[in-house]
């Protein structure tokens, strides 16, 4: 003990005066004591050894993945086709739809293999042109047509008539409701606050037959097909 306390001894006065703040330490490799000197990202002042994070490299710490530290500024989201909008990452974009960019098209192009997009009820879907058709909505008993009737194919069935009626303040110009009797009653359609106009003035709809509701004007529907 006392041969390596003066060997240690030793080392200690053979140690120049830096003439900094140092820590003294065990060289194992030299067999001897030497400071240590507070290196990148170290600093040693007084009795206080702290990181100096402005002189540490990000890019050069173990772990670094270069593909997850990319500067923003040099990523951009570019609107494709039927979009506008965009930008770099460096702030929130937005991607608009702007179909005012796509080829206009007709009947003529919406063929074999081609679909459309819908909304169905939150849920975003594509339909096949060979599954498109008028909703079929089937009943055996009188009803008032509301919105969710529009643009549908509303059809009586049994053998005792029935009373469709079209409301006031339904739908729009142009809206229109299919309408039929399936088995052998006869459907009668009426209007309340509206007038059904027909060839005749006929608004029974033949058992076996269907006719057209059209809208024409805000308080006029008219009615067109197997009529009696």
């Amino acid at each position: 003990l006392s041969d390596y306390t003066g060997t240690l001894i030793e080392d200690i006065h053979g140690l120049a005066d830096p003439n900094a703040d140092r820590i003294m330490f065990w060289d194992d490799t030299a067999g001897s004591v030497a400071f240590l000197t507070a290196s990148t990202g170290l600093t040693l002042s007084g009795t206080s050894l702290t990181t100096n994070d402005s002189a540490i490299v990000h890019d050069n710490l173990s772990g670094f993945v270069a593909n997850e530290h990319i500067n923003h500024s040099s990523v951009s989201i570019t609107a494709g086709n039927g979009l506008s909008g965009g930008g770099t990452i460096a702030a929130t974009r937005t991607l608009n739809l702007d179909i005012s960019g796509l080829t206009n098209g007709d009947i003529t192009d919406f063929g074999q293999n081609d679909s459309i997009l819908f909304n169905d009820a939150g849920t975003m879907k594509q339909m096949d042109r060979e599954d498109m058709g008028i909703l079929l909505v089937t009943t055996s008993s009188s009803q008032t047509f509301a919105a969710s009737d529009l643009n549908t194919a509303q059809i009586l069935t049994g053998s005792t008539g029935r009373t469709f009626t079209v409301p006031s303040g339904l739908g729009v110009d142009g809206s229109m409701i299919i309408v039929g009797s399936r088995d052998t009653a006869v459907l009668t359609i009426a209007g309340s606050g509206v007038t059904i106009t027909s060839a005749n003035s006929l608004t029974d709809v033949s058992p076996g037959g269907m006719a057209l509701l059209y809208r024409v004007a805000s308080t006029e529907w008219m009615l067109a097909g197997a009529l009696q």
